[in-house]
């Protein structure tokens, strides 16, 4: 996978956690890019992520790769295309 790819700060926060790691779970992403404290539910968690997960898609197109759903639940994974 290239690594050379300029991201903003919290979208190469979840870009080095999801490389190479297999599925991750999406509350370790959370944490990774230091999510609000308020947001406690899964859902509100998740909801929040997921934008910072679109643009970040957007940003690895271009380099052949895509974060998708994990095998297991509630994970994210970095795929290759």
């Amino acid at each position: 996978m290239t690594t050379n790819i300029r991201l903003p700060t919290k979208q190469k926060a979840i870009f080095e956690a999801l490389r190479g790691a297999g599925d991750v779970p999406f509350d370790v992403l959370f944490q990774a890019i230091d999510g609000p404290e308020h947001y406690r539910s899964n859902r509100q968690q998740q909801r929040w992520l997921g934008s910072y997960l679109t643009r970040l898609n957007r940003s690895l197109r271009d380099h052949g790769m895509v974060v998708q759903p994990g095998d297991l639940k509630r994970t994210y994974r970095l795929n290759v295309v």
